[in-house]
């Protein structure tokens, strides 16, 4: 099978979003419902409970949950500024065997058995690696459109797991 080479560099508003959909899709939900319903069961034992409490609680997770985002676009940029291989353009050279990744400062080869999920968008891939890393594989990035198409392909034949998300 051919080699797939794909050009990659990201920008931040790509990468706020991608962090943006990992971070919202459940570890958000859990992070703020599990303090929410201990203080509930905590306020609801400890005696009488009135409408101002219920309405601060809701409120202070509420906000809790609002200030989230902003907090982690900071996070984001910063880490945009201080992480030197964002500011690359990255060579990916994907086959059967194992996942190659250049830039200007650095080389790294991965094989497919640390892949454990590759998720589809309308314009990039992300591969998913088990040490919560991922590869940003924009579609536009590829050689062709048939390129992207074969290497979805192969990875489906892999058995890795596969989402449209």
């Amino acid at each position: 099978m051919e080699d797939f080479k794909i050009t990659s560099s990201i920008d931040l508003k790509t990468y706020y979003k991608i962090c943006l959909r990992t971070y919202f899709k459940n570890r958000s939900l859990m992070i703020i419902l599990i303090p929410f319903v201990f203080t509930q069961v905590i306020l609801f034992t400890s005696g009488p409970v009135g409408w101002n409490d219920e309405i601060w609680l809701i409120s202070f997770f509420a906000g809790i949950y609002c200030i989230m985002p902003i907090l982690m676009y900071w996070g984001c940029k910063n880490q945009m500024e201080r992480t030197p291989y964002f500011k690359e353009k990255l060579q990916y050279i994907i086959n059967e065997d194992n996942i190659e990744i250049a830039g200007d400062s650095f080389t790294n080869k991965s094989n497919w058995q640390y892949v454990n999920m590759l998720t589809e968008r309308e314009k990039y891939f992300l591969m998913y690696n088990l040490n919560r890393t991922i590869y940003y594989l924009p579609k536009d990035g590829f050689e062709s459109k048939e390129a992207a198409a074969n290497f979805k392909n192969m990875v489906k034949e892999k058995g890795i797991k596969f989402s449209y998300n």
